[in-house]
């Protein structure tokens, strides 16, 4: 089993890890081998093994295998018995689970530029976040809610505000990954659901 650490929140697992690690790249499908082929570097390739790897690594030890990715209509990743989405950057990804709706965001500090994306991306309460660290929560957590949703991109990010803590049934929280990182996790409200994961016992843990 690859390297990765877990927290869990509210039934959601989330597991991260970076990408120096030996993975068998033979358990991909033939679509993910052939976007791997895709990618214009070696690094790019790697990391993005790496991720689909792990990933179904993950989803197996809840669903068993063999795991069957397939998308849907807005192109999210799903497969049958359980909730997933997987957030990366550079040199660290996160992967959430849960038996409901659930998403997830991640960014390395210091990679965007709040003068120039303000404008695009703050709704009307969010306009005094623009700092760096202020507005890259924003932007975690407007992804993880976009995410969790299943709406992905819209083409109005300041039609949506993400200070308060719940939009709807959707909860939103911020992770707390390390100081190099921002991330936000996303999901159905507890109140809403009835299941709960069986949590792979062989998986290091830490509750925050």
């Amino acid at each position: 089993m690859s390297k990765t650490s877990r927290f869990s929140l509210d039934g959601v697992d989330v597991f991260a890890f970076g990408y120096d690690q030996d993975v068998d790249e033979r358990v991909l499908s033939a679509d993910e081998r052939r976007t791997a082929d895709r990618f214009a570097t070696d690094v790019l390739r790697a990391r993005y093994v790496v991720q689909h790897v792990i990933l179904r690594e993950l989803l197996a030890q809840y669903v068993g295998t063999p795991i069957e990715l397939r998308r849907g209509a807005r192109g999210k990743p799903f497969t049958d018995g359980i909730e997933f989405n997987l957030s990366h950057c550079d040199d660290l990804a996160l992967v959430a689970i849960a038996p409901f709706p659930v998403g997830v965001d991640v960014e390395h500090h210091g990679r965007v530029d709040p003068r120039r994306l303000a404008r695009l991306v703050l709704a009307p309460a969010e306009a005094h976040c623009t700092d760096e660290r202020a507005f890259l929560r924003v932007w975690c957590r407007k992804e993880a809610y976009l995410k969790a949703t299943g709406a992905g991109l819209i083409d109005d990010l300041t039609s949506v505000s993400v200070l308060d803590d719940a939009i709807g049934d959707i909860a939103i929280r911020d992770l707390t990954v390390d100081d190099a990182h921002c991330a936000a996790l996303a999901y159905l409200t507890p109140t809403r659901h009835t299941r709960s994961l069986s949590c792979p016992p062989e998986t290091p843990s830490a509750t925050r």
